[in-house]
């Protein structure tokens, strides 16, 4: 009873440890990148971009049968998973990020577990240790990527791989984990060859066993969705998805804009930076040697529990995964896949310290120099110390557009609702029209309008799909564009927007702290519309600071666009 009593409270006591890290502060720092692309399509299961790569909904100009299946760059799982936590809480963004931080816990245990099968309950601890307090691991369950759910998925698959080389059930299991992993993203091939050369090397006879070939089938059952939906892209437009078609190289005008290409032996070395940025130093070191020590072991035939099942895992998990992030762009995220890989090998080399006299002391040592510095860049607005040394660079490092938010959602808040179609898109305005009727039993009205918000074109356009176009999409809180604000002018009279009920306009211009070089462009519509209100004498109502303190955002309030139509008149 006290042999299993004391890890049950060590792993209780690094569950607790990673919910501090990852929940404290979880809403503060800004929606951006794919975190936004993601949630605004999730939101509304509404597949675009609102840019230039092409999805069905641009392709087509009445919607597809096969269309909502999937989505044009990723397979639909993490939009799933988005989407009913939307759904659940609203539209806020705890409900953006409170799957991911749930899955890091998850991730902590799946770990534990998967440790413990490969060799025994403290190397399980201490791959859970370093799934806890490791900075990427953390960092990516406080943003809503991606990799958040797949790392889960992946080190459940490997767990149910290992047991099923002794018991063939457990095949059942390792299909479901592929399959979600999968339907995840696509990355998650760095799992095959694990598991099937695994099999033919370690259990041939699996291959000739319904549980294996039951676990095959759901799995493709799983991405059924997505098989469907890659079959008729290929049919109709003749290519696949846009993340298929960069792995296979494909060259589509659809995707003439896309530079997530796999660009194989230019990309080598672009993601290596990550590993101490993402990890630190230490934690780089430290896992290194652990992959070295382990080489020398498995070598020698002296690696614990199962030698063969752990050298095997670890080396050819780590392998495949370098491949394919070398082939790929060296974005952030991607890297993150070095986590599972990481963990085993240093969990290894400090499994091996705590068993000498002083090692575990030395090992708990370096888990809080692992701990400390993750701490400090994630739960810290403005972390001390020098980057790289008393944190990470990979960290949340935008906290303006998150005042910006709380702004709109006092300034809508008990307002009526109203649509505003920018979007030129057949298909895309039809589907929005048609949601509206759905939501609100009823057509526009053209009276008792709420504010207009008019936007900076020079605002980060990731985070103006969470601030702007999810609210004027999904939630009929209109805002626009400055440059879609002069189409209007253009298009349809000064007066317009004025003649169909409109008397409280919001420009919300973007100061020179968020705007660096751009500040002075005069080719943008916000650097003139500031000129405009400087040389009318037209001051600002409303200052909005970042969570230093410093101007982030300058907003005008007006009744009438006059002044701006005499301008674009000029």
């Amino acid at each position: 009873m006290r042999r299993f009593f004391r890890p049950a409270v060590a792993f209780l006591l690094l569950v607790a440890v990673a919910a501090v890290l990852r929940l404290p502060g979880l809403t503060r720092h800004d929606v951006v990148d794919d975190e936004a692309l993601m949630a605004l399509r999730s939101y509304g299961w509404i597949d675009t971009w609102i840019g230039s790569m092409q999805s069905p909904i641009d392709l087509f100009p009445t919607q597809q049968w096969w269309q909502d299946l999937s989505f044009h760059d990723h397979p639909p799982l993490t939009f799933f998973v988005e989407h009913w936590s939307f759904r659940l809480l609203g539209p806020t963004v705890l409900a953006l990020r409170l799957p991911f931080a749930l899955a890091g816990l998850a991730l902590v245990g799946v770990l534990y577990w998967l440790g413990t099968a490969m060799v025994d309950r403290r190397y399980g601890l201490l791959c859970a240790a370093l799934g806890a307090v490791a900075n990427y691991p953390v960092w990516l369950s406080r943003v809503g990527f991606q990799e958040g759910l797949l790392l889960v998925w992946l080190a459940l698959a490997l767990l149910a791989f290992l047991r099923s080389l002794d018991d063939p059930r457990w095949c059942w299991l390792v299909g479901t984990a592929v399959g979600l992993a999968l339907l995840t993203k696509y990355s998650a091939v760095v799992i095959l060859p694990v598991i099937v050369g695994g099999y033919a090397v370690l259990a041939p006879q699996r291959f000739r066993q319904a549980p294996a070939w039951g676990g095959a089938g759901l799995a493709a059952l799983l991405l059924s969705p997505v098989i469907a939906y890659n079959t008729m892209y290929y049919l109709t437009r003749g290519h696949f998805d846009a993340t298929l078609w960069a792995m296979l190289g494909q060259r589509h005008q659809d995707f003439w804009s896309d530079d997530h290409a796999y660009t194989g032996i230019n990309d080598l070395l672009r993601w290596w930076h990550w590993l101490p940025d993402g990890f630190g130093w230490l934690l780089t070191l430290v896992a290194i040697g652990g992959a070295v020590l382990m080489a020398i072991h498995w070598r020698g035939g002296r690696l614990p529990g199962n030698g063969p099942r752990l050298g095997w895992t670890v080396c050819v998990l780590a392998v495949s995964t370098v491949v394919l992030l070398s082939l790929a762009p060296g974005r952030k995220q991607y890297a993150a896949l070095m986590t599972l890989p990481v963990a085993l090998c240093a969990a290894y080399l400090l499994r091996e310290l705590t068993r000498q006299r002083s090692g575990a002391g030395v090992a708990f040592i370096v888990l809080l120099l692992v701990a400390l510095p993750t701490a400090n860049g994630q739960l810290l607005a403005a972390p001390f110390g020098t980057p790289g040394a008393a944190y990470q660079v990979l960290r949340p490092t935008s906290y303006a557009y998150r005042a910006l938010d709380e702004y709109l959602e006092r300034l809508f808040n008990g307002q009526p609702p109203a649509q505003m179609i920018t979007a030129g898109d057949v298909q895309l305005a039809e589907r929005l029209r048609s949601r509206h009727r759905a939501d609100l039993g009823r057509t526009p009205a053209t009276t008792g309008r709420p504010p207009l918000v008019i936007y900076d074109d020079r605002m980060d356009f990731a985070a103006v799909r969470w601030t702007m176009l999810l609210r004027d999409l999904y939630r009929y809180q209109p805002t626009m564009v400055t440059e879609s604000l002069v189409k209007v002018f253009e298009s349809e009279g000064g007066e317009y927007l004025e003649n169909i009920g409109f008397n409280d306009f919001r420009i919300i211009l973007a100061e020179p702290l968020l705007l660096g070089e751009n500040d002075g462009a005069p080719n943008s519509y916000g650097w003139r519309m500031r000129k405009i209100f400087e040389r009318e004498g037209i001051l600002p109502g409303t200052i909005l600071t970042d969570a230093f303190g410093r101007p982030a955002f300058a907003v005008f309030q007006l009744t009438t666009l006059r002044s701006l139509v005499t301008e674009n008149e000029e």
